[in-house]
């Protein structure tokens, strides 16, 4: 008798453990272009120009649901109730082609994939290989790209970007926003590289 009224008692324990788990509400994120269009004047092309942005290749550690932080070196954090909305290579490409957009009006930007009948004049490949941060530390992304022009298949420029800022904070929310800070810088250096082609 005993016996069973003990193996009840931990059975609804773990069932009430569960239920509290469960409990926790899951906050989600997005990446945001924070690059506004340009207010100076630009140049119109009599024909403007098609770009772009992609494929983005973002490391399959990444590309999850739950955010992922560093804590220590190897170890990293999964987090169960911090998620991206979306999938963090889609975020990412748009924000991208986005902040593009709003720094280059003259031109038209599209993000990876686009129709075929769409035709670019040059496209730009992005190979991400860290974005992550280690909260109270820093944010760092780094990446390899290459500019080409899509018919001729013919390397314009390569290029090697790393930014990293300080995160003094803790929470997911402040390294949102440097995400989106960093995002930003990345596409102004793309764009200054376009515009000289």
């Amino acid at each position: 008798m005993h016996r069973n009224c003990a193996l009840v008692a931990m059975v609804f324990s773990v069932g009430f453990l569960q239920a509290c788990s469960s409990d926790a509400p899951t906050h989600f994120y997005t990446l945001d272009p924070i690059l506004t269009p340009a207010n100076n004047p630009v140049t119109k092309r009599e024909q403007p120009r098609v770009i772009g942005i992609g494929p983005v290749a973002l490391p399959a550690l990444l590309n999850r649901k739950g955010i992922v932080t560093r804590s220590a070196q190897p170890d990293v954090d999964i987090a169960e109730t911090q998620q991206w909305a979306e999938p963090l290579l889609d975020n990412v490409t748009r924000v991208i082609s986005r902040n593009l957009a709003n720094l280059q009006p003259q031109d038209i930007i599209y993000a990876y994939p686009w129709a075929l009948l769409d035709a670019v004049h040059y496209r730009v490949a992005i190979d991400v290989l860290q974005f992550d941060a280690q909260l109270g530390q820093s944010v760092t992304f780094e990446a390899v790209w290459t500019i080409k022009t899509e018919q001729q298949q013919h390397v314009s420029k390569r290029g090697h970007t790393r930014i990293s800022h300080p995160l003094p904070s803790q929470e997911i929310g402040m390294m949102v926003k440097l995400m989106d800070q960093i995002l930003a810088e990345f596409s102004t250096q793309l764009s200054a590289d376009l515009q000289a082609y």
